[in-house]
């Protein structure tokens, strides 16, 4: 250690080990997370039903006609829980014959999903199977049913056949064993004794160990097992699960620990986790986007506890800046005419792929702040008010300036000069008065008429310019700390990591030039850009004492 890291005195083990990673690991620029390492998989649980040979299909268990014990079984299965189920077939036939079966003799409520659906019908059954309310119980797929499809609210998975693939295996229980999953995954599977179900059952639990948990390395012990003779059942079995240890063994050995040391820090991923929990709860966004759809004549209305839907109505606000092609009526972003289903709520975002899930980033909601922001409506405003202590027919001038710093989006310049706002109050005396009188909405405003207010404005035109000239002033003087603080924040953490990387590049080979130039060039980029920044005036509101 001491020849890796050089003096290593009073480091503790979490610093040496940290400093190996940064000086030997290649996890600086390479991430590798393995399942092991995160939390929040659920467990698996096999449950193997051995049925009657006389009624069950010896060689293809993909096949099914109504004198299938298999039916029976599994309208027992269904009937013994109100849980949902999801049922994945090799076939899509048999997947359409089953659920017509529980359709017109059960009162179960089943759907099929196959490739014979178009996007629209599959996601309409995905949907249905999603409802907790008065959704399917059964979901009855084709093998298209293990692809993409997340459907982890259920946890029993029944495989009525057994493909001859673990990777298809793998990617059915995928559908459930995924984070989000609050329960272990139940793994129904039916077989007849010396059926080729039973010896697919047996390798894939016993040899592959797939029933417990993933296996990298099961689809090549699979594929060099050779010819799938049933008559060799105990052989292959033992093979493939002496395989299947000394390949796992190997993978284990052959893993770069400083690369998944590097890759998962759980402090770190315990602060982003708590962040978005905090995100989720609070009701901010909520509170904006039902204001913004009131504010623009839009219809809201709950559909469940967790969903509701916006549309369109005759009485939206028309913007004012509209062109030829919208001149008719406004539209909202991104709303379609016969609007859409939203939530707030994650887990019935992942559970319903129908609704929209709105957040900060969604385009809705940008789009919904930027008509705000880019409107001009309320820009420039004239009120008269009463204040206490102000002699009547003095004028105050409010002014709200943002900071504008043009940079390619590459440079992340946000990180050390964000958005912000800078306001000023001014006096007729051209003094700031914003530190002690805070910023108010003045919803007491006088009831004056327009003409009067015109008038008004046109008489103190000139003190109103001059005004508007010292808000300017004040807002640079209040702007260029924050400037020379983005731009100190900015250099010191882009020449620290640049004297990092060339002491980096003396024992590390990995550590390229251009990485060094490309952080050399960033840092002239973003000096410029920061150094060029200033403020623009966006609002101003002219106050009137009574």
């Amino acid at each position: 250690m001491q020849a890796r890291l050089g003096d290593t005195t009073g480091m503790t083990d979490r610093a040496m080990v940290n400093a190996l990673l940064d000086r030997h690991g290649t996890g600086r620029v390479l991430f590798r997370n393995v399942r092991e390492s995160v939390a929040g998989f659920p467990d698996r649980e096999l449950k193997a039903y051995e049925l009657d040979p006389a009624g069950f299909p010896a060689s293809d268990a993909g096949s099914w006609s109504p004198a299938d014990v298999r039916t029976d079984w599994l309208t027992g299965l269904f009937e013994s829980t109100e849980e949902k189920f999801l049922v994945i077939c090799s076939r899509a036939e048999t997947a359409i014959a089953l659920d017509r079966y529980l359709s017109e003799r059960t009162t179960l409520r089943s759907v099929a999903f196959h490739e014979g659906l178009d996007l629209v019908a599959r996601d309409r059954a995905a949907n249905y199977f999603a409802d907790t309310e008065r959704g399917a119980q059964v979901l009855i797929c084709s093998e298209i049913g293990s692809e993409g499809r997340n459907f982890q609210f259920a946890h029993h998975l029944v495989m009525f056949d057994l493909p001859a693939s673990p990777d298809l295996i793998e990617q059915r229980i995928g559908r459930l064993d995924r984070i989000g999953q609050q329960h272990n995954v139940m793994i129904h599977v039916p077989y007849a004794a010396g059926s080729r179900q039973h010896f697919m059952l047996r390798l894939i639990d016993e040899g592959l160990n797939l029933f417990d948990g993933p296996n990298a390395a099961a689809q090549l012990v699979f594929d060099e097992l050779g010819e799938l003779d049933t008559g060799r059942a105990g052989e292959l079995v033992n093979a493939a699960r002496e395989q299947s240890l000394a390949r796992a063994q190997a993978m284990r050995q052959g893993r770069d620990r400083l690369i998944e040391l590097n890759s998962h820090d759980p402090g770190v991923s315990a602060s982003l986790v708590q962040a978005i929990k905090a995100a989720d709860s609070s009701r901010e966004l909520e509170d904006y986007l039902e204001a913004s759809f009131e504010l623009f004549g839009l219809e809201s209305e709950p559909l469940t506890e967790t969903t509701w839907r916006v549309r369109p109505t005759e009485g939206m606000v028309r913007h004012s800046p509209v062109s030829l092609e919208t001149q008719d009526r406004y539209r909202y972003p991104e709303l379609p005419e016969e609007g859409i289903a939203y939530t707030y709520d994650r887990n019935t975002a992942l559970a319903r792929e129908d609704i929209q899930f709105l957040t900060w980033e969604n385009p809705l909601v940008e789009q919904a702040l930027d008509l705000v922001a880019s409107d001009t409506t309320g820009n420039s405003t004239v009120i008269a008010i009463k204040i206490q202590g102000v002699p009547a027919g003095t004028m105050l001038l409010e002014a709200l300036h943002v900071i504008d710093c043009i940079a390619p989006a590459h440079l992340g310049a946000a990180r050390f000069l964000p958005p912000a706002v800078v306001r000023s109050l001014i006096t007729p005396q051209l003094q700031d008065v914003s530190e002690s009188v805070p910023f108010s909405p003045w919803s007491d405003v006088l009831d004056i008429s327009r003409d009067a207010l015109v008038k008004i404005v046109s008489q103190q035109e000139k003190g109103i310019r001059t005004m508007i000239t010292q808000a300017e002033a004040v807002a640079e003087g209040k702007f260029e700390p924050i400037r020379a603080d983005a731009l100190a924040r900015m250099t010191e953490q882009l020449v620290s990591e640049v004297s990092r990387l060339k002491a980096l590049a003396e024992v590390n080979p990995n550590v390229r030039p251009d990485e060094i130039a490309f952080l050399e060039n960033q840092r002239v980029q973003l000096t410029e850009a920061i150094d060029k920044s200033q403020v623009r005036l966006d609002a101003v509101r002219l106050i009137i004492a009574a």
